[in-house]
């Protein structure tokens, strides 16, 4: 068992394990995409949100996905359409960013769920660009600030499990579940499939959090 602390305690727990997709810019080159910078990070929004709740026997308990409305940067450009397969239309009759989080909050509160598992602190960054710009349109943010406060960045934790040394070469969670032979479903830079396959690699490693 692979703990991010000890686990003394009798209690049952439920994880949330999330992913989210942006607005993005960049260009292909041999089938590549390579994120050449012309948009930066602080300018992208959350586009989709992908959610997997499950218990600490890594039971699936429920899922969740939905398509984010953008209120910045609105126009979905090329490129991340041919990455995430996410279109203009499909934004357009998303969600209002903080709606989709308030679902996934419900979805926390009804699990008791204090823990939500990322890759990365991307995800964590991304909902905060998020609610800078949604507050700047003068919409609602509680939600999102809500489920930062519940996330933890696992990724450290998965590399010390599988011995990886070189924290700034590290592979990606593809390559590592892979590695880890955890079947892979779906395309990549889609926020459920990203979402289940974190939950996959974490389930392979039992990764648990103490009470």
């Amino acid at each position: 068992m692979i703990g991010l602390f000890i686990i003394w305690g009798m209690k049952k727990l439920h994880y949330g394990l999330l992913d989210i997709e942006m607005t993005c810019d960049g260009k292909q080159e041999n089938g590549k995409f390579i994120d050449d910078g012309r948009m930066k990070r602080s300018q992208r929004e959350i586009i989709s949100v992908g959610f997997v709740v499950c218990d600490d026997k890594y039971n699936i308990k429920n899922r969740y996905y939905s398509f984010v409305k953008p209120v910045h940067n609105t126009t979905i450009t090329t490129y991340c359409e041919k990455l995430t397969g996410i279109t203009q239309a499909d934004v357009n009759c998303g969600k209002k960013c903080n709606n989709a989080f308030r679902d996934i909050n419900e979805m926390c509160k009804r699990y008791s769920i204090d823990y939500i598992f990322t890759f990365g602190n991307a995800d964590n960054l991304g909902i905060m660009y998020s609610a800078k710009w949604n507050r700047k349109e003068k919409e609602k943010v509680d939600n999102l600030y809500i489920i930062a406060k519940k996330i933890i960045d696992v990724r450290p934790t998965i590399l010390k499990a599988i011995n990886c040394k070189n924290y700034r070469k590290s592979p990606g969670l593809f390559k590592i579940a892979e590695r880890l032979n955890v079947k892979i479903k779906g395309e990549q830079h889609n926020a459920l499939n990203d979402a289940v396959l974190l939950y996959g690699v974490c389930r392979e490693l039992n990764i648990q959090m103490s009470i």
